[in-house]
């Protein structure tokens, strides 16, 4: 391991979660399937993905329940999910055997890691971060996923034309996360005035921004595509 990887900030709180039985089954029974090495050379995505005409990525993706939604209803794509949390992992791939979808594939890694050495460059067609862990307090803000290094890596695994598409109802997280968006080389707002994206919505609801809603939380999107 580098010095740099051995001391790098983590973006994650230290959490427990709370593992059901069928949580606990689909990770004893359904891993091999679905649960990618997360050392060796980056992934061959087509290889990986033979029938599929376009990847994803989703970082962070929870319990799976936006995922899971987008693969069910695109089975001509190729999703990559990227989760640490294994209660949620364990939900995704329950919901994904249950409903015998087969285009999903998880990245059991930290995001930074698994993008900058999984993901080979130029060939994703959107990155989608929803509703990452804010860090609210000023001493934590350090820790948060969506800096300019993270963001400019996810640009160039994004093929041109690609998106990435984030999600916060943390006003002051997605303001910063805008203002380095708008720096990120290559990368280009879809919203044609400038700021948060006000279009046709392009992703499923998800429980936790259900939740936001319903305590009147503003949600905040940001849609940036890769120009070349």
């Amino acid at each position: 391991m580098t010095p740099d990887r051995k001391h790098r900030i983590k973006t994650t709180s230290r959490r427990q979660s709370r593992i059901t039985k069928a949580q606990q089954k689909a990770l004893a029974e359904q891993s091999e399937k679905f649960i990618l090495p997360a050392g060796g050379e980056s992934i061959d995505l087509q290889m990986l993905f033979p029938l599929a005409e376009c990847f994803e990525i989703e970082i962070g993706f929870g319990a799976g329940e936006s995922l899971v939604s987008m693969a069910a209803d695109n089975s001509n794509c190729g999703y990559l999910g990227i989760e640490v949390y294994r209660s949620g992992i364990g939900q995704c791939m329950l919901n994904l055997s249950r409903r015998g979808i087969d285009n999903v594939r998880v990245l059991e890694m930290d995001a930074r890691d698994a993008i900058e050495q999984k993901i080979p460059p130029d060939c994703i067609q959107a990155i989608r971060i929803l509703f990452p862990d804010p860090w609210p307090k000023k001493r934590h803000r350090k820790r948060r996923l969506l800096g300019a290094e993270f963001l400019l890596l996810c640009a160039s695994r994004l093929s041109s034309g690609g998106t990435v598409n984030i999600a916060t109802d943390s006003e002051d997280y997605a303001v910063n996360t805008l203002v380095a968006l708008e720096h990120t080389q290559n990368l280009k707002n879809v919203e044609s005035s400038g700021g948060f994206y006000t279009g046709q919505s392009v992703r499923p609801r998800t429980r936790y921004e259900t939740k936001a809603l319903n305590r009147q939380n503003k949600i905040y999107e940001l849609l940036f595509t890769r120009i070349d």
